[in-house]
């Protein structure tokens, strides 16, 4: 499917076919010059002037058609396919794109996975979408898709979408107080970034840690330390090759792993502690049971919480638990804390530990 001059350029193709007037053929040449100079936004603006709605939408169909990942090579096909299984199978709260394509949901549908939808710019039904605690993920299309929902196009509809109306800020600051956001394929542009900038002010660099998946270069390596800093966005920068395969290396790992909160919201903690010690151990996922088994093999039966922020620099031999950030280590284990398969201790001092739980050192 094409990228974003990709797509303008197939749109002023389209459009050129069908112009009769002298006009037209006047401002298709300066779209043409717009799109040399890679001035794509004033592009798209021309396009939008003297396209019609319908022929915009014709043209998208055939550009973005779930047909064009079955027609294209075996090879292609299978890895482009795997992606899309991993992408749904990952526990995600929900799914947010500027996309106008339909793979998501498709392969949603195709895994038997109910989820809840907005497919238009700012619609007022999307503040319904974070109370949906049954339903499955959400799926928000803020550029909307191809066969419904307005769609953004030009730096009008852009503006009109994001800063004229209050349903898309309000609802992706919403998003960002509650949930650890994932970046990929993601250009974080600069209106992304002064609305999380702006939040993690006001809630004093509080907010849930995001992290974007990036291709190691210059410009990425120069802002991961701003990133992080002011709008508390942590890189994850990988070498990247003509397929960027880490990408779905990271899809792969992320779809064999556990949500450490059920979809259904933060209920389904008290759920799992109803739950018998055996049923809660099966239902964590594998990486926060090999951090419990890990545990049970230190030669003390618990670890400090200086020690688990700082290992690596004070002692060896935790395994795939020296691989993690001190936020993700101190993240599981209060999320272990909190379902009754770790306690934390307090000594005289304050000094928390944590070690397994009586119930699960009987196991």
């Amino acid at each position: 499917m094409p990228n974003w001059s990709g797509l303008l350029r197939r749109l002023l193709d389209d459009a050129e076919k069908d112009s009769f007037n002298e006009q037209e053929d006047l401002r298709f040449r300066n779209c043409e010059w717009l799109l040399s100079h890679n001035s794509l936004p004033m592009a798209a603006n021309i396009l939008r002037d003297i396209v019609s709605e319908g022929d915009i939408r014709e043209s998208l169909r055939k550009q973005f058609s779930v047909s064009i990942l079955e027609s294209c090579p075996l090879k292609i096909r299978a890895r482009m396919k795997s992606r899309m299984r991993n992408l749904v199978n990952a526990p995600w709260a929900g799914f947010i794109t500027t996309n106008y394509d339909q793979l998501i949901e498709v392969e949603l549908n195709t895994r038997g996975k109910s989820f809840v939808a907005s497919y238009s710019a700012g619609e007022p039904a999307m503040g319904a979408l974070l109370s949906s605690r049954s339903q499955g993920p959400f799926v928000v299309k803020l550029h909307g898709s191809l066969d419904s929902g307005d769609l953004v196009l030009s730096t009008e509809e852009y503006d009109r979408a994001y800063l004229m109306k209050p349903q898309i800020a309000g609802f992706l600051s919403a998003v960002m107080l509650k949930y650890h956001l994932v970046f990929i394929g993601c250009s974080l542009e600069d209106e992304i970034l002064r609305m999380r900038r702006k939040l993690f002010e006001d809630f004093g660099h509080q907010l849930p840690l995001a992290y974007a998946l990036l291709p190691k270069s210059q410009d990425n390596l120069a802002r991961g330390a701003w990133l992080k800093k002011w709008v508390g966005i942590e890189s994850i920068l990988y070498d990247p090759d003509d397929q960027h395969l880490a990408v779905d290396r990271f899809l792969k790992l992320a779809s064999e792993t556990e949500p450490n909160i059920d979809v259904g919201g933060a209920d389904s903690i008290a759920e799992l502690r109803r739950l018998s010690v055996a049923e809660r151990m099966a239902r964590i996922g594998q990486i926060n049971l090999e951090f419990i088994r890990l545990l049970g093999r230190c030669s003390r039966r618990e670890i400090s919480h200086i020690d688990l922020v700082s290992l690596g620099r004070t002692e060896t031999g935790y395994g795939s638990l020296e691989s993690m950030s001190a936020d993700e280590r101190v993240y599981r284990m209060l999320y272990l804390v909190s379902i009754g398969l770790i306690r934390e201790t307090h000594d005289g001092s304050g000094r928390r530990s944590y070690r397994l739980s009586r119930s699960v050192l009987s196991k």
